[in-house]
């Protein structure tokens, strides 16, 4: 796990940064308790070490990051879990973009297949585990523009 560290015209921002599987639910289980993995100002740094020490994944001195980071990650939070929302939402990672889930049902109204499916296997899957247990999912973005 990183520390990165951004400045900003609001002042300095740092905050825990994945790079595993286990890293990221170590942080999305924080997140979802409401524990804090970002903060501003250089005495975020100290605790956000702590927190990365007791979480089992330590962290050395903070990276500096650009200011004009590409979005890396998309959270999408359950629709029914609008506090847990509003807490994502208040962290601001510099590089998250957190949304609510806005399907609201089957889009699928009958059974029958199309005519012409070329497709060879279904698209798609079982949502993660973190959705029913944490209540929102994390989505790797990619870098280029879509």
């Amino acid at each position: 796990m990183r520390l990165l560290m951004n400045r900003t015209a609001q002042g300095v921002w740092v905050w825990l940064d994945p790079h595993t599987v286990e890293e990221m639910s170590a942080l999305e289980q924080c997140a979802a308790q409401g524990e804090w993995t970002n903060g501003s100002g250089r005495e975020a740094i100290p605790r956000l070490q702590a927190l990365a020490t007791r979480l089992g994944h330590p962290v050395g001195a903070p990276e500096r990051q650009e200011a004009s980071q590409p979005e890396s990650r998309l959270i999408v939070v359950r629709a029914a879990e609008r506090a847990l929302y509003r807490r994502l939402e208040a962290m601001r990672w510099t590089g998250v973009r957190v949304i609510m889930d806005r399907r609201r049902g089957e889009r699928r109204t009958t059974e029958r297949r199309p005519a012409a499916d070329r497709r060879r296997a279904p698209r798609r899957q079982l949502p993660p585990i973190s959705w029913d247990t944490l209540r929102f999912l994390v989505v790797p973005m990619r870098d280029e523009p879509s």
